[in-house]
C-alpha cells in the first residue's frame, strides 16, 4: 500500500473583518492536506482553547475580542 502525503495548503484565506460591539462574526479557512489538516486559531499569537475547526465564530463581540486572529494548520 502506497500512501501519498502532502502538507496543508490553504485554498481559501479567512477574510479580514471589522465589526461593532454586540455583533456576531466568523472567520473561515479552507485547506487541503494528507492526512487531513488540524486547525488551531489564535488571537494576538495565543492559541484559543477549543478553536480547532475551519470556522471560528465570535458571538456578541466586546472590546475584549479585538485583536489579530490567525489560524495554523498541521498534519
Amino acid at each position: 500500500m502506497l500512501a501519498v502525503l502532502f502538507p496543508p495548503q490553504i485554498t481559501a484565506q479567512p477574510a479580514s473583518i471589522t465589526t461593532a460591539v454586540g455583533q456576531n462574526v466568523s472567520f473561515t479557512v479552507a485547506a487541503t492536506g494528507s492526512p487531513t489538516p488540524i486547525y488551531q486559531w489564535s488571537r494576538n499569537g495565543v492559541a484559543i482553547p477549543g478553536a480547532t475547526s475551519p470556522t471560528l465564530a465570535l458571538n456578541n463581540v466586546t472590546l475584549a475580542n479585538a485583536g489579530a486572529y490567525t489560524v495554523s494548520l498541521i498534519n
